[in-house]
């Protein structure tokens, strides 16, 4: 893990990739000195003695701005919470993702579908009820909204040519829309429900409590943006990126952690 005392120009001018790069192994020459696997010597380093694996968040659908389809939303996925390990987890996940695979082929062939947000969830609902795992799996949803965020309104149809413009959305239309879609399906997680910078709305949506609220636009895994959240109750849960589009060294991306603890 490396940090070095350039100015931030310098920083730039070593680029992304390279500080990155060093970064990672200098990580990884840490952990051989100390003769350890690198996940434990990254626990070491962020204070977490006995790491635990998360439950995976695996993405069924895709939607957003790299989709070939007309979902808004980036990601709809599903949580194996009902697992008693990680392998079970990632099982129950698969099972599910092929009972899906033949829904989508039985009801729209195979060219595929082109979904709303609704019709996602119903077909990744009944995808769980095949499988047997009713009671084991909670969804979650990545909208990255800024994506769709025209000024401080929102476009769900902006992917959409004939419709896109016609029917913007206020922040507090989208409360409205999450917190129903929470009532009608077991979503327990959306990611970026806002704009990065709709700090209003993500508080007012994170204060209902129906469901974890991630941080990942909003935060960008710097420290002042988490240290605001914390303090304006913005958000309550962080997606952690080291990633070299981000110019995330680990020091930079562990302060992030130790914010959020």
């Amino acid at each position: 893990m490396t940090k070095t005392s350039r100015p931030k120009s310098s920083q730039a001018e070593l680029g992304a990739n390279a500080i990155l790069a060093v970064s990672i192994a200098a990580c990884k020459a840490g952990a051989a000195e100390k003769e350890v696997s690198l996940y434990k010597h990254i626990a070491d380093l962020s204070g977490k003695g006995k790491p635990v694996l998360p439950v995976p968040a695996i993405t069924v659908i895709s939607g957003g701005k790299h989709a070939g389809n007309n979902l808004a939303a980036q990601e709809i996925m599903i949580l194996p919470i009902g697992a008693h390990s990680f392998e079970e987890a990632m099982q129950i996940g698969s099972e599910t993702y092929h009972h899906l695979k033949a829904l989508i082929l039985e009801k729209y062939g195979s060219s595929g579908c082109n979904v709303g947000d609704d019709e996602g969830l119903d077909l990744i609902k009944e995808a769980i009820e095949r499988a047997g795992y009713t009671e084991r799996i909670k969804l979650a949803m990545d909208f990255s909204a800024t994506d769709f965020c025209i000024g401080k309104k929102y476009d769900l149809d902006i992917k959409s040519p004939n419709k896109s413009g016609q029917n913007f959305k206020t922040g507090e239309d989208l409360i409205k829309i999450y917190t129903q879609l929470c009532t009608d399906y077991p979503l327990v997680s959306i990611e970026q429900p806002f704009d990065k910078d709709d700090w209003e709305h993500a508080k007012q949506f994170s204060d209902l409590g129906i469901c974890q609220v991630v941080g990942d636009d909003l935060l960008t895994s710097n420290s002042k943006r988490i240290e605001r959240a914390i303090n304006e109750s913005t958000c309550n849960a962080l997606l952690l990126k080291v990633l070299a589009t981000y110019l995330k060294p680990l020091f930079k991306s562990f302060c992030g952690l130790e914010k959020a603890k």
